[in-house]
């Protein structure tokens, strides 16, 4: 937030800032400054007359918002296929101002076989409070999938990356030839006729008949 100083004097002739501003000021008057480092700030005002020179400070300590994660990576291992598996990050405030929560979003070549909750996170994370934001992996094909997640918040941006495998194969039937009848799976998955396609667990022993 800016931050708004205002002063006057009696008598003086100049005054000079020093400090954490500087340089020559009106007799009185208010200055608002913006975009300020963090830490301790000193503003000190020297106002003179022919007579004399009286100086005024004022310490300022400006604190910024400040964000953590629980990780930066979640690794969600094999699924099979129809799963999901999820995970959680916590999303914590260790500052000593309110938090600003804005949004989440999903990147990179697989973003689209993971999903983000966000439902448990509010608006705002007061100091030293924490929410918890629920990663889910879906995978859509099989075979090793990447992604990141990231945090959008008034303190900067987070991501955690994602990682995950979709262990499962397709098998597809083909009917040839003239016949009738209808080919079936077990486990269940194919009736070909109707549906000659099905992902498996690697490692699942499929039975035609």
């Amino acid at each position: 937030s800016p931050l708004t100083l205002t002063w006057g004097s009696e008598n003086a002739t100049s005054c000079r800032a020093s400090g954490a501003w500087s340089g020559d000021r009106a007799l009185s008057g208010s200055e608002t400054l913006r975009n300020l480092p963090t830490g301790v700030l000193t503003f000190s005002l020297q106002c003179s007359s022919s007579l004399s020179a009286e100086t005024k400070s004022v310490v300022v300590e400006v604190v910024a918002p400040q964000v953590a994660t629980s990780t930066a990576a979640l690794v969600f291992g094999d699924a099979a296929a129809r799963q999901s598996i999820v995970r959680e990050v916590i999303l914590q405030n260790p500052g000593r101002v309110p938090l600003e929560f804005l949004d989440t979003s999903l990147t990179g070549p697989d973003g689209d076989n993971f999903s983000a909750d966000a439902g448990g996170c509010p608006a705002s994370l007061g100091p030293n409070a924490q929410c918890v934001l629920k990663v889910a992996f879906s995978p859509k094909s099989s075979g090793a999938k990447s992604a990141a997640l990231r945090i959008r918040t008034s303190a900067g941006e987070v991501a955690v990356t994602l990682s995950g495998r979709g262990a499962f194969s397709e098998m597809t039937v083909a009917k040839a030839g003239t016949g009738t009848g209808e080919i079936a799976s077990t486990p269940a998955g194919i009736t070909c006729g109707a549906d000659c396609s099905e992902s498996y667990t690697i490692g699942t022993s499929v039975t035609l008949t």
